[in-house]
């Protein structure tokens, strides 16, 4: 039968991952999650060992090093920029790239994206000036993700496909960016968490599966619910919203093509 343990938090209570945590002979096995990553009335639904429900949210991040380049002194931020997050792919040069520069993000693994994820965005991205950026794809990923979202109407000049960086370069590209649009079926994990610790604005898609509701408890966890839509049709709209708040602070420096 499946239980549940409602525990606090500890640096030691690690399976998360809806994965077994047990560590060895004589001990249980059991999966770590939260309430809103996998609800009390689903447990039986989705996982088969022993569930240990831990407050906020199940995963247990450090979270020390992204505060601290983003911020110094009393909460002023940095403008210091390290100059590998400014490494791009050819197609948009480093002198067309003026901080702030109104962007919609995604730094997930291409293989989360699925084939809903840019027709979805189309309609706020194409009624907007931003930039789509992608970071860290495969070669092979980053050609789909320029054939598709040029299909749908992308100039493409307003998309971005930065390769892998450092953890510093990351953190600071991470700053950089205005929203970040998280993946639908399968959220960000990690990254999520990151972008709501870099102060990055996000929107995620709660959905039924385990996979699908990380963003909503993640969002939820960092004081943020209304990041959690519950349909694509909101999705989108909240995608737009954010958008149209980014226009306003935004410093044009370059002609970019719609």
């Amino acid at each position: 039968a499946t239980t549940h343990i409602a525990v606090p938090a500890t640096s030691g209570d690690d399976g998360g991952s809806g994965g077994s945590g047990g560590r060895g002979v004589g001990l249980p096995e059991y999966a770590t999650f939260d309430r809103i990553a996998l609800p009390p009335r689903r447990i039986s639904q989705h996982v088969g060992e022993r569930v240990m429900l831990v407050p906020h949210h199940y995963q247990i991040n450090s979270h020390w090093f992204t505060y601290a380049v983003r911020f110094s002194g009393h909460g002023a931020m940095q403008t210091r920029v390290d100059p590998e997050s400014n490494a791009l792919l050819p197609g948009l040069g480093s002198r067309a790239w003026r901080w702030p520069r109104m962007s919609l993000a995604n730094f997930g693994v291409a293989q989360k994206l699925g084939p809903l994820f840019l027709p979805t965005l189309q309609r706020p991205f194409l009624t907007s000036r931003a930039l789509l950026w992608f970071g860290g794809p495969a070669q092979i990923a980053a050609r789909a993700l320029r054939r598709e979202a040029l299909a749908l109407g992308a100039a493409p000049n307003r998309l971005i496909v930065s390769p892998r960086v450092s953890s510093s370069g990351y953190i600071e590209r991470a700053t950089r960016a205005t929203m970040y649009a998280d993946t639908l079926a399968y959220n960000s994990h990690t990254i999520t968490v990151d972008m709501l610790w870099a102060g990055v604005p996000t929107i995620t898609l709660s959905g039924g599966s385990i996979a699908s509701r990380v963003g909503t408890a993640v969002s939820s966890a960092g004081g943020s619910p209304e990041a959690a839509v519950a349909s694509l049709r909101e999705y989108g709209c909240a995608v737009t919203e954010l958008l149209g708040r980014g226009a306003a602070y935004e410093q044009p420096q370059v002609a970019w093509r719609r």
